[in-house]
């Protein structure tokens, strides 16, 4: 890929695992590719997301993963924006040890504050974390002395984002505005955040991963839900009011959906595997018993992506996230389904002529969901024909190998090799 001098990536920030899946991407191109973590990494209701978390073989990669004693925050961003020794030592050892620069998170921000730019900058969050997401422009507005304080980090963010030398984004609704509203163009890419290169296949499986597939395997039609239970608008802390729409993922609609679909298969033996993560576990499992469907649904405790990787593996269907604002592409959950070649529950927001349009491929197979009776229509479906269930899995292995993994991650390298024969 390079010539006889390979440039030194930094691969800044690993929210998702994402950037852990960047490394291992570059480095099976041939890159000489390090990732570097944010102190609080993986750490928190975050702490499935180490690089541990997402493969079995971590021995591999230990030597390209460089902590960063800095976190992913506001306070991070004023510790070197303030710090007159910090400041100087990190810009020092990253000026001196690598050459081109891959952030997301306050990585714009921190590098403003340092005068650097970085090569290619990625946002995480809907709306761009540090700058439009709703949380942080909730906070933005109220009545307290932070909020002069977010406003001048957002001010930093902005500037490290104008800097950087490629913006790359799938998203099109709020984090397509915040890109507009801050006049910067972006590249129509997503994340190659879930890596299906070679893992140890010596696994040590979770005696309640154990436990699910043992289910799994007795069960008619097998579904499988990680994504963030997120419907309820009586969890969330601050008001959001006409923006709810924007925060809920609808979770409540799978739950719904599945009762129908038992109702109308009375003989069907479904079941649903669901990791209890979110805000809204405890009013999840309410709606369940309400529903009378405790019998069909399994709850395990947050697990690790290599796990999650291993239950998709194993059954029918996979879930997303059910958003209703036009261009809300899918997230990390998606993903994952998608790279195992599973159906795929998930919220189009789109056409298929707008999503080709806009990304320059066609869509990959999806269950669009719009609403709970989508969801039982979905279930029905799969369950009384399973030869178009083995047809629709082909076809999203097919999309996910052309479209995304290590085939994006080599465009995304590309950019990085141009940027080097610029320097």
């Amino acid at each position: 890929m390079f010539n006889n001098q390979k440039p030194r990536i930094a691969i800044i920030g690993n929210m998702n695992n994402n950037g852990f899946s960047l490394l291992r991407y570059f480095r099976d191109l041939g890159a000489d590719a390090y990732l570097l973590t944010f102190s609080n990494d993986g750490s928190g209701n975050l702490s499935h997301f180490t690089p541990e978390a997402d493969t079995w073989d971590i021995e591999s990669w230990k030597a390209y993963i460089r902590p960063l004693r800095i976190p992913n925050s506001s306070r991070g961003i004023l510790t070197c924006l303030l710090s007159r020794f910090w400041p100087s030592k990190l810009k020092k050892n990253l000026l001196s040890n690598y050459d081109l620069f891959v952030g997301s998170g306050s990585a714009p921000a921190m590098f403003a504050a340092m005068k650097l730019k970085l090569d290619i900058f990625y946002p995480y969050g809907a709306g761009i974390e540090f700058y439009g997401d709703l949380e942080f422009k909730h906070n933005i507005k109220s009545r307290s002395i932070k909020s002069l304080l977010y406003r001048y980090i957002r001010s930093l963010q902005a500037e490290g984002i104008c800097n950087a030398t490629h913006c790359l984004n799938a998203e099109m609704s709020i984090t397509k505005d915040s890109f507009e509203e801050l006049n910067k163009q972006f590249l129509k890419l997503p994340i190659p955040m879930v890596y299906n290169g070679k893992d140890d296949t010596n696994q040590t499986l979770h005696p309640q991963v154990n436990n699910a597939i043992e289910r799994i395997q007795a069960a008619q039609l097998s579904i499988f839900c990680c994504s963030r239970l997120l419907w309820d608008k009586k969890t969330l802390k601050a008001d959001v009011g006409e923006n709810w729409k924007s925060f809920s993922k609808n979770s409540d609609w799978l739950f719904i959906g599945l009762s129908q679909f038992i109702a109308k298969n009375t003989e069907a033996r479904p079941l649903l595997v669901c990791v209890e993560y979110g805000p809204d576990i405890k009013v999840t499992k309410k709606l369940v018993e309400d529903l009378g469907i405790s019998e069909y649904v399994i709850w395990l405790t947050p697990i690790q992506r290599k796990e999650i990787i291993t239950l998709i593996d194993v059954c029918d269907v996979g879930v997303g996230e059910f958003y209703s604002d036009p261009g809300v592409i899918w997230g990390g959950t998606g993903w994952e389904v998608l790279s195992r070649g599973k159906h795929f529950l998930q919220s189009f927001n789109f056409s298929n002529e707008s999503f080709e349009s806009q990304f320059g491929y066609p869509p990959p197979p999806i269950l669009d969901v719009k609403s709970a009776q989508d969801v039982a229509r979905h279930l029905n479906t799969l369950h009384s024909d399973i030869h178009k269930r083995e047809a629709i899995n082909r076809e999203v292995s097919i999309w996910f190998e052309r479209y995304n993994g290590i085939g994006l991650a080599k465009e995304w390298l590309n950019l990085l090799h141009k940027n080097d024969e610029e320097i």
